[in-house]
């Protein structure tokens, strides 16, 4: 019961936030200003396509666990119909001119010969399966962030230091020239 309570808030806290997201167009975001790596790790999880289609299977496969865990209660169906007819063309001995059914049906697997247990524990293997995916496509989002953003730090440092060698060449023939003239004026 603790379990089939847990899983229920778990799947009502998913579909919570499949809404949202989708009412909040992922086109439209922006980048944080402060691009430092924290924020973009966190765009990156809210924003990867393979993240998103990743968590999207999880959803599916906690559906597919409470579908298949439904065979294990009981199923209770109601059906009535109501007829009414003129009396002159009555099948009915004595004759009647309105006719009831009313049908309720209560069904439970008893026996399945451990079908039902197989294939809850088969749904909530892929489940599983379909959560490592998730977090692998993460941690290859988190590595692919980290790898670019240390990237683009090295290369501006490279650029730093190449300017800063730019200032210093420039200042070396400066220099040069000016004992070339001090040479040639003495």
């Amino acid at each position: 019961m603790k379990h089939r309570t847990l899983t229920l808030a778990a799947l009502a806290i998913a579909l919570g936030s499949a809404g949202a997201r989708l009412a909040a167009e992922p086109g439209q975001s922006e980048l944080p200003s402060p691009l430092d790596l924290g924020s973009a790790i966190g765009f990156a999880l809210d924003h990867n396509y393979a993240i998103l289609q990743a968590r999207e299977a999880v959803r599916q496969q906690e559906g597919v666990v409470v579908q298949v865990s439904s065979q294990r209660i009981p199923n209770v169906s109601a059906q009535g119909q109501w007829q009414r007819n003129a009396t002159s063309i009555s099948q009915l001995y004595p004759a009647a001119n309105e006719v009831w059914n009313v049908e309720l049906k209560a069904t439970q697997t008893l026996f399945a010969g451990g079908g039902v247990q197989s294939s809850v524990k088969g749904a909530k293997l892929t489940r599983d399966a379909a959560a490592l995916d998730l977090q692998t496509a993460i941690n290859g989002a988190l590595l692919d962030v980290r790898t670019k953003f240390y990237n683009v730090i090295l290369a501006r440092e490279k650029i730093r230091v190449e300017e800063e060698n730019v200032k210093l060449r420039a200042a070396a023939a400066l220099l040069r020239l000016r004992v070339a003239v001090h040479i040639l004026n003495n």
